[in-house]
């Protein structure tokens, strides 16, 4: 495995499992109109889990079967949940800062992921699948007859 997907694989799992904690530092239930913190946690794990249950497989897909489309699927992922985190108008009250913090870390990490997805030897990577099922599909010169 070259060296930029390795680092991508990495960063990325620790960015994506670094939003977990976030979850811990939520601001209190009257500012996002939700009137119980058990239910305000519940909602964030039920959103987390939907999320991850299409990010992974796409992950999986792109470290393990060089599929360049999931790594484009994955990437306008992470630009559209990025959006909200840009336009949030209350990040920087008191209340706000630690979950301000871990998300802004964690997408400057997933950041980084694909950069290094994006470039230098992550790039072959992907362009060498493209190739392989043509190569395969030829027989051998030492087999003809």
């Amino acid at each position: 495995m070259p060296r930029n997907v390795r680092l991508f694989a990495w960063l990325w799992l620790a960015g994506n499992l670094g939003q977990i904690p976030g979850m811990f530092f939520l601001p209190p239930p009257a500012s996002i109109g939700v009137k119980s913190r058990l239910a305000e946690i519940l909602i964030c794990m039920a959103l987390l889990v939907i999320t991850e249950a299409i990010t992974i497989p796409l992950y999986w897909l792109i470290v393990w079967r060089h599929k360049n489309w999931a790594r484009w699927v994955l990437f306008a992922l992470f630009v559209v949940l990025l959006l909200p985190c840009l336009d949030y108008s209350r990040q920087f009250e008191p209340d706000e800062i630690p979950q301000t913090i871990i998300i802004y870390v964690s997408a400057l990490v997933q950041a980084a992921a694909f950069f290094f997805i994006f470039t230098g030897d992550g790039r072959p990577w992907f362009e060498r699948a493209v190739r392989l099922p043509n190569a395969s599909a030829q027989s051998p010169p030492h087999a003809k007859g």
